[in-house]
């Protein structure tokens, strides 16, 4: 109860779900390749790190 309602007030929500509820493989293979992608760059850094302090 609400002091400043009248009548009871209350709201039934109904959602409309698509015919397609599942992602896909896009989001999955976009993080994999990003992670890919990111292991590989800290790798060659590292790697061009390491070859810098060697050759000073």
């Amino acid at each position: 109860k609400h002091l400043a309602l009248t009548q009871p007030l209350t709201k039934i929500y109904d959602v409309q779900a698509s015919g397609q509820s599942d992602p896909g493989v896009g989001p999955a293979a976009f993080c994999g390749v990003g992670l890919t992608v990111g292991l590989l760059g800290v790798a060659a850094g590292t790697f061009f790190l390491i070859k810098g302090n060697e050759c000073s």
